[in-house]
């Protein structure tokens, strides 16, 4: 997941740049969540957590703190019109530590899935499966039933036209608009109702109550 199109393409991208300046329904987030992560919401708004390592003693939040910022101010100033207003935010900015390793979690928020695509350059989808149809996706997908197990395929997905669809191509945690039902066989529904993505390159479908 990569924090910005010119800096950077994820927030590691940065800590090398501050390395060489410095000498080298819905599923609930959790407040201590410390893995890359998205949520979207039924109204389309996304917020983003970028998770990477911050465990070098040149490392700097504050100076970290203000790339962000700059970064986010030449891309909503890039953007024309009405839309451009608080296109996205900076949420949060912190250090924790995984593990005993130091991480720095950073926690951005779109005013909607465009802006979120057109950022970090990855394909995200929320509507409904008759939606996703139309738009082009390719639904010859196999899902998994988080109830029981069974497999489904495209005809029954096409059965399905009116049900909520969500289809992220980004491999990290997910947190929903609305309960999963369905899930990209691979994909895992973990206790507080988010999906952990397969290891497969394809997108992780996501068909919700």
């Amino acid at each position: 997941m990569r924090i910005g199109r010119k800096i950077a393409v994820s927030l590691c991208g940065i800590l090398c740049l501050i390395m060489l300046l410095g000498g080298c329904g819905q599923s609930k987030v959790p407040s201590d969540l410390s893995v890359p992560a998205i949520s979207v919401t039924g109204k389309g708004k996304v917020t983003a957590y970028i998770v990477e390592d911050f465990d070098k003693d040149y490392y700097d939040l504050a100076e970290l703190r203000t790339m962000v910022e700059d970064e986010l101010s030449k891309f909503n100033e890039s953007r024309k019109g009405a839309e451009a207003e608080g296109a996205v935010a900076m949420v949060s900015l912190t250090e924790t530590v995984v593990q005993e390793v130091p991480k720095a979690v950073l926690v951005l928020e779109f005013q909607d899935i465009n802006c979120y695509r057109e950022y970090f350059g990855k394909d995200l989808f929320y509507g409904t499966i008759a939606q996703a149809q139309k738009a082009g996706y390719d639904l010859n997908v196999e899902f998994t039933s988080v109830k029981d197990g069974t497999t489904i395929g495209k005809t029954e997905i096409f059965g399905m036209g009116n049900s909520r669809i969500l289809i992220v191509q980004d491999k990290v945690r997910i947190f929903g608009p609305g309960k999963a039902q369905y899930v990209t066989s691979g994909a895992a529904v973990k206790e507080d109702g988010s999906v952990e993505p397969s290891d497969a390159k394809d997108n992780t479908y996501i068909i919700m109550k």
